[in-house]
C-alpha cells in the first residue's frame, strides 16, 4: 500500500469516554481492524509494559489519590518473563545434574519482580534472548541471502508469540543444528546465560539486576571532553525496573519524567525528573532531583519559594 492522501478529522479513530474510564498507552497498539489499517504499523511497542500498566489502572480503588498512580510507574513486576521463568525451571528440573543445580537454585530465587537485588530476573532475561537469538537466526539467513542487512529482531518488536510458539511446540525441523534434542538445547542456552550473568572475576558467580542495570546517564560532550564529566554527569546507580513493565529503566535510557496531576489539585502533584530542569552545569539545581527520580522519591509539583529574580533590561538605542 501506498500514500494515498490525508485522513479527514471525521475519519480518525476515536475512542470517546470509555466505560472503563481508564486510558493508557505505553507506546503500544492502541486499535485494531479497519482503525488498524488506518494508523499503520509505525513499529509499536510489544504491548507487555501497556498490559501491565491496564491491570494496575483496572485495580485501583476509588478515591484514587497520586501515590497510587506513582506506584504504578514504579511497578516492577516481571510479569512478562514469568513464563520463561516458569519454562526454565521444568528444563533444569528435568535435567538433573551438578552444574544444572547451580542454575536451578538461581532460577529458584525468583521472586517475580525485576529488583535491583534479583539473581534470577537477569538470568532469566538472557535465557529468553539466548533462546530467541538461537532460533530465529536460520530466517535472518533467509532473508540476508536477499538483504545483506535483514534483522528480524530490529524489523519488529512482535517477535515473542512466534518464539513462545516454536518453543511450546518444538517442530523437530526447527531444532537448530548441534543439538539432538529440544531438552539438550534449553540446557545449553541456560549455561550461556549464566555464563553471560556471571561476574568476570572467575567466582562464577551471578551479577545482580542492579549491576547489570546501573544508569550511566551523561553529558553528549562529557564523551570527548576530559574531566568535564565530573560537572556534568549523573552519578550511577543501580536500578530495578526493566523495558517490558511500567518502570522502564536502563542503562542509557529510562521515564523520562514521572508526573501525576489532578487539575484544581496541583498542590498534591508529582514531578520527578532525571537530571534535574536545569541544564546549567554551574547552576546549583542542576542535578537537583535526579536522586529522587531514581529512587522513586515523591517530589513537589509546584515550585518552591522564590529564590532568585531575573530581570531583562531592553537595549539602549545610540
Amino acid at each position: 500500500m501506498g500514500w494515498d492522501g490525508w485522513l479527514s478529522s471525521d475519519e480518525y479513530p476515536k475512542i470517546f469516554n470509555p466505560g472503563n474510564e481508564r486510558l493508557w498507552t505505553a507506546n503500544a497498539r492502541v486499535v485494531s481492524g479497519v482503525d488498524l489499517q488506518k494508523v499503520g504499523d509505525g513499529g509499536y511497542a510489544l504491548g507487555a509494559r501497556a498490559h501491565q500498566i491496564q491491570q494496575d489502572l483496572m485495580q485501583l480503588q476509588k478515591p484514587v489519590d497520586e501515590p497510587q498512580l506513582l506506584s504504578i510507574q514504579l511497578d516492577d513486576k516481571a510479569l512478562f518473563l514469568s513464563r520463561w521463568q516458569q519454562q526454565l525451571l521444568k528444563v533444569l528440573q528435568a535435567s538433573p545434574s551438578a552444574e544444572n543445580k547451580t542454575i536451578l537454585d538461581a532460577v529458584n530465587t525468583w521472586d517475580g519482580t525485576a529488583s535491583k537485588s534479583s539473581l534470577a530476573y537477569g538470568l532469566v532475561k538472557s535465557y529468553r534472548l539466548q533462546v530467541a537469538k538461537a532460533l530465529m537466526e536460520p530466517f535472518n539467513q533467509l532473508c540476508q541471502t536477499a538483504y545483506q542487512n535483514c534483522d528480524y529482531f530490529a524489523a519488529t518488536h512482535q517477535w515473542e508469540q512466534p518464539l513462545w510458539t516454536m518453543i511450546s511446540q518444538q517442530k523437530t525441523q526447527l531444532l537448530p543444528i548441534n543439538y539432538l534434542s529440544w531438552s539438550q538445547f534449553f540446557v545449553e542456552m541456560a549455561k550461556k546465560a549464566y555464563q553471560q550473568q556471571s561476574k568476570k572475576d572467575g567466582s562464577s558467580k551471578l551479577l545482580t539486576w542492579g549491576e547489570k542495570n546501573s544508569t550511566h546517564i551523561v553529558h553528549p560532550l562529557s564523551r570527548f571532553v576530559p574531566l568535564l564529566g565530573r560537572l556534568t554527569d549523573m552519578p550511577t546507580a543501580p536500578q530495578s525496573g526493566d523495558r517490558d513493565m511500567p518502570h522502564v529503566t536502563g542503562h542509557e535510557f529510562g521515564q523520562s519524567e514521572r508526573m501525576v496531576v489532578s487539575p484544581g489539585h496541583e498542590e498534591n502533584a508529582i514531578l520527578q525528573m532525571p537530571t534535574s530542569q536545569s541544564g546549567n552545569p554551574l547552576s546549583p539545581y542542576y542535578g537537583l532531583g535526579h536522586i529522587d527520580w531514581m529512587q522513586g522519591k515523591p517530589t513537589l509539583f509546584l515550585p518552591g519559594k522564590t529564590q532568585w529574580h531575573m530581570t531583562l533590561n531592553p537595549l539602549k538605542q545610540n
